[in-house]
């Protein structure tokens, strides 16, 4: 009975896991043998057609279909000029796929068509996006072409270190100019201040010379006016009456006035005397 039970549920446990294995995964619709044979050879003409072009040509029809807005071949054009010196010389086509896309846009039905062809270096993988209505894949439109070499993980990491070294150093090499623009500031003052110097003495040697202005003369002291000392009045009105009494001439004190009285500079009696 034990035996039975766990072969039971060992049974229902392993269908359990196969379904959720089942949903864990989605299947690729693959395109019938006759479409895939129809976009495999409409991809490989268009591949065989751009590898025989010389890099003149592609610069040329890359040109063309950008005057024309066809941004699905211009992008082509570009990815062969990239891809085409790293491939080599073809040896042929390897691996082929087409199966359902879900880029169906616009469109009811869309396939993608991939094809890996064999090049002397690296190869390269060639994706092609076809977009159709239904039951009409004659008609189909490429909406998308994408080109890639394959890289090993050496080479993806060597390229990714190389432009990290350049992100890197464009940056140090910008921030050095700015340290040096900024440390140009002080010397660039200096020397602006120094011509302006210059100027200003150069413009002071230029204008005239003024004669000095000499100082004013000093006034001359206001004689004292002594007049109104009446003292001094009478004794000089005195005197002046003895004097010319003495000399024979008799005269009054009234009759004498005096109209001024002022002080001699005493320089000047040493002279007179």
């Amino acid at each position: 009975m034990k035996k039975r039970f766990a072969c039971a549920f060992a049974g229902i446990f392993s269908a359990g896991l196969l379904m959720l294995t089942g949903c864990g995964q989605t299947e690729t619709a693959y395109a019938p043998e006759d479409k895939a044979a129809f976009y495999q050879e409409q991809t490989d003409s268009i591949m065989q057609e751009l590898f025989t072009l010389s890099d003149s040509d592609c610069e040329q029809k890359e040109s063309y279909y950008t005057e024309l807005e066809n941004d699905t071949l211009v992008s082509m054009y570009q990815a062969w000029a990239n891809e085409n010196d790293a491939l080599g010389t073809y040896q042929g086509i390897g691996e082929t796929a087409v199966y359902e896309s879900d880029d169906s846009g616009d469109y009811a039905k869309s396939y993608a068509c991939e094809i890996t062809y064999l090049f002397s270096t690296r190869n390269l993988d060639v994706k092609v996006i076809y977009e159709t209505e239904e039951n009409d894949e004659v008609n189909a439109d490429i909406s998308s072409i994408s080109l890639s070499g394959e890289y090993s993980v050496a080479e993806k990491m060597q390229k990714a270190g190389l432009n990290t070294l350049m992100g890197m150093g464009t940056v140090f090499i910008v921030l050095i100019l700015i340290t040096c623009i900024i440390s140009l500031f002080g010397p660039l003052n200096k020397l602006i201040l120094k011509v302006e110097e210059k100027k200003k003495a150069k413009e002071e040697k230029q204008a005239p010379k003024t004669a000095p202005v000499s100082p004013a003369p000093a006034p001359a002291p206001a004689e004292e006016e002594l007049l109104d000392d009446m003292e001094l009045v009478a004794v000089i009105t005195a005197a002046i009456a003895a004097y010319e009494e003495a000399n024979g001439t008799a005269v009054s004190a009234d009759g004498l006035v005096v109209r001024s009285i002022r002080r001699v500079n005493k320089k000047n009696n040493w002279r007179n005397a």
